[in-house]
């Protein structure tokens, strides 16, 4: 059928179609890849001090927000580092001792004590 003789409701069927099949398909890429990321091992609580906060520019041309890293010395010594949001880095204090949750890479909070 030549394509000046389909109907709109053919085309609209065809979006409609293209747009679940997109929709399935960044599902299953966040889940299956994103999502995990990080994420790897149990869920670790230990008594931790912030050490040190930084942010990093991706492209200091462009008028991006920076990356914003927060780094804890552990109580047995050892060192950490998370990507933090906004808010995160806002409230944490550097020299603060408190309990840190985090998963694999995965920052997840810090109470301080």
């Amino acid at each position: 059928m030549p394509a000046s003789s389909r109907s709109p409701a053919q085309f609209t069927g065809v979006i409609v179609l293209g747009l679940i099949a997109a929709l399935l398909l960044g599902v299953t890429t966040y889940y299956g890849f994103i999502a995990p990321r990080g994420a790897e091992g149990q869920e670790l609580v230990v008594r931790a001090k912030v050490l040190a906060k930084r942010a990093q520019m991706t492209d200091p041309a462009a008028a991006s927000a920076p990356r914003l890293f927060v780094k804890f010395q552990l109580e047995d010594g050892h060192e950490v580092a998370f990507k933090v949001t906004d808010a995160q880095y806002r409230a944490l204090k550097e020299g603060t001792w408190g309990r840190l949750t985090y998963q694999g890479t995965w920052f997840k909070k810090f109470q301080e004590e």
